[in-house]
């Protein structure tokens, strides 16, 4: 029998609404550092997008998959966009006038930068902690 070595840094994260109501979940890793470069590549890809004119329903449905696929890269997690996107098409239009995948793009990216930010700073004060052993 092989032994085993298990890493797995994944977390189950909780999708709710507004109401705090979950509506769904997916594993990832938030604090992956690759994630950051994820993020630029994605973002610009969003940017790039050839979005079709409004009047148009049926475009926006074709970008439907291609959407989703930005955000199953960005999450480095296949099947992620099918619980953001469970209720809503990503192309559904928001109160303030954004799509809802603009909206969701949004929630992501201030949800990485907290959480990286707030392990940067326990990983750099533990190693601070452990150097400072040995300074004495």
């Amino acid at each position: 029998m092989a032994r085993q070595i298990t890493i797995d840094d994944r977390e189950y994260i909780e999708i709710v609404d507004k109401n705090g109501t979950k509506t769904g979940g997916f594993m990832w890793n938030p604090s992956d550092f690759d994630i950051i470069k994820r993020a630029e590549a994605v973002q610009k890809k969003f940017g790039d997008l050839d979005i079709p004119a409004s009047d148009d329903p049926e475009a926006l449905g074709k970008m439907t998959a291609p959407v989703k696929e930005l955000f199953d890269e960005l999450l480095n997690s296949k099947g992620a966009s099918e619980e953001l996107f469970k209720y809503s098409n990503p192309w559904s239009p928001c109160a303030d006038g954004r799509f809802f995948c603009e909206y969701v793009l949004d929630q992501l990216i201030h949800f990485i930068e907290n959480e990286m930010n707030v392990r940067i700073k326990k990983s750099i004060s533990r190693v601070r902690n452990y150097v400072g052993k040995y300074r004495k």
